[in-house]
């Protein structure tokens, strides 16, 4: 996440262009998660699907990556984030 952003600000965006992904990744897998937390897979499909989710949740979660990328400074003169 961090070189991705770090690529795009490189690359003349703005911060805000920067953490736009982000921002709306975070937002559409909090929709998800509301969806999906209390259904329960009534097909073979569903439930693949449902392992494959429960995977990738062991992963930090969208907002939590957003607000690592967040607290990342930027050093205007050359484009590129620090860790602060």
């Amino acid at each position: 996440d961090a070189w991705a952003f770090r690529q795009m600000l490189a690359t003349g965006n703005s911060r805000e262009e920067a953490l736009a992904m982000s921002r709306h990744f975070a937002q559409y897998a909090e929709q998800q998660d509301a969806q999906n937390s209390n259904q329960k897979p009534n097909t073979v499909l569903g439930a693949v699907s449902q392992e494959i989710d429960n995977h990738f949740r062991t992963h930090p979660p969208a907002g939590e990556r957003l607000q690592r990328l967040q607290s990342l400074e930027t050093e205007p003169s050359e484009g590129r984030a620090t860790k602060g």
